[in-house]
């Protein structure tokens, strides 16, 4: 017997026949079966939720990695579990996972689920889905026209984190603006901590300038990037939680980075085969998550080693002399990539996607904000291709982020991108935004086999 009420079994198999029909078509079909399901019970996934070990994960940056993380590092350890691995992440696109998971009469296959869920979807999704931990990797300013300020996200979350006080909490310590989002919640807190050498360190936009107590400027003891490090307030003496979990970065590599693990007195040096220094703060949030999972610490070492980037994130495609594809959308996660490109030791052509639809956000003022202009310093970068549907005005900020117009070039499409990717011989870094990434992997795939993104 199924433990769901008529209307919920009725949502249930109107989800499922549309996910069917939708497969027909050679659809991923991600959102709309949550969609009509809860248009028939939008109590749905509180329903297969119910008895399943759920892991949820948001913030502004770094969500698809860390949720892979766990579910990759859960699988490794014959854990049966399940992820919106396709990136869906608002309350459709939960549902619609949450029924793959269910048979036809609502019971669960898998025993836990790792969820990535949009900071501000968390308002609704963390009451229903009512997870055993929530991660939070960090907050930034991120798409105006939709988030607002940081203080709107920050109390999405916090209304999202009170409708699930029995979960755990796995911090972000070093950001300012998730300690003050913590401060008033009954849940248990785990925090973790990042500390190393960053290049460009402390640089980058600073979206928490201010203690939330008192109103006078933050000050660091040591400082990653952006607002992150080990932050205090002078006046009033609020500061950086202890952490229970560290992760130090000691070598950031073109495609990989070595780091260290600390808790409980133990050290546990490994290799993390992503391209980037910012995913050591990845690797932390779900190292956290792992340990609240049961894990020891060389068994969590062991299977962020195995880490594999998400799609969009660092994926690579073997076309033409390589293309790397990093997936930006603020300034601060831009500022990151742009960062890392200082670490190639061979030329390289970059290539810069812009687009406004909404799920980018439709205000670009942002890329004033990033660093472009840390690409007159790269010695291995030979040409900059930009392009989107708001090309023109990247083509614009190089200008005045002081390159060279001879270096510089438009592309007025995707084909005409994929065709100079393919003759390239040097490799390529495309940093998309992401409906352009969404448009753009597709024919990579198609040049290159591989899989769709919801199928990963």
């Amino acid at each position: 017997m199924s433990g769901l009420g008529p209307r919920a079994l009725a949502a249930l198999w109107a989800g499922k026949l549309t996910k069917l029909f939708l497969k027909l078509l050679g659809r991923g079909g991600t959102t709309l079966p949550g969609r009509v399901a809860r248009g028939v019970c939008p109590r749905l996934p509180a329903c297969l939720a119910a008895g399943v070990d759920i892991t949820a994960v948001s913030g502004t940056n770094g969500k698809t990695t860390t949720s892979r993380m766990i579910e990759s590092a859960c699988e490794g350890a014959g854990i049966d579990s399940f992820s919106n691995h396709s990136g869906a992440n608002l309350i459709t696109g939960i549902t619609t996972v949450l029924m793959d998971n269910a048979d036809w009469l609502g019971r669960p296959r898998k025993t836990h689920g790792v969820i990535e869920c949009d900071e501000l979807t968390g308002r609704l999704a963390f009451p229903l889905l009512r997870p055993r931990r929530i991660v939070i990797t960090n907050l930034y300013r991120d798409q105006l026209d939709r988030c607002g300020e940081i203080t709107h996200v920050q109390n999405a979350l916090r209304a999202g984190i009170g409708g699930a006080p029995e979960a755990e909490l796995c911090l972000n310590a070093d950001d300012p603006l998730i300690c003050a989002l913590a401060g008033e919640l009954p849940n248990a807190v785990h925090w973790f901590s990042v500390e190393g050498d960053f290049p460009g360190e402390g640089e980058g936009p600073n979206d928490a300038r201010y203690c939330e107590r008192c109103g006078a400027p933050y000050a660091y003891e040591r400082r990653s990037f952006a607002h992150l490090g080990a932050w205090y307030c002078p006046e009033c003496g609020a500061a950086h939680p202890r952490a229970e979990l560290l992760a130090e970065l000691r070598q950031e590599g073109e495609e990989s980075s070595e780091i260290t693990l600390r808790w409980e007195g133990e050290s546990y040096p490994l290799t993390l085969p992503l391209p980037g220094s910012y995913h050591v703060y990845n690797a932390a949030a779900a190292a956290t998550a792992l340990r609240s999972l049961g894990f020891t610490g060389t068994e969590t070492a062991v299977a962020l080693e195995h880490s594999s980037a998400a799609f969009g994130r660092g994926e690579s495609f073997p076309l033409g002399g390589g293309v790397q594809m990093m997936l930006i959308k603020n300034p601060a996660g831009c500022d990151r990539v742009l960062h890392h490109l200082s670490t190639y030791t061979e030329p390289f052509t970059l290539a810069v996607l812009l687009n406004d639809e909404t799920a980018d956000g439709t205000d670009i003022s942002w890329i004033w904000d990033a660093d472009f202009e840390r690409l007159g310093s790269l010695g291995m970068l030979r040409e900059i291709l930009v392009g989107g549907k708001r090309g023109e005005e990247l083509l614009l900020r190089m200008k005045y982020a002081g390159m060279d117009p001879r270096r510089v070039r438009l592309v007025h499409d995707l084909t005409e991108l994929v065709s100079a990717l393919r003759e390239r011989e040097e490799k390529c870094v495309v940093m998309p935004t992401y409906t352009a990434m969404m448009a753009l992997r597709p024919l990579l795939v198609k040049e290159t086999g591989g899989r769709e993104f919801w199928e990963q």
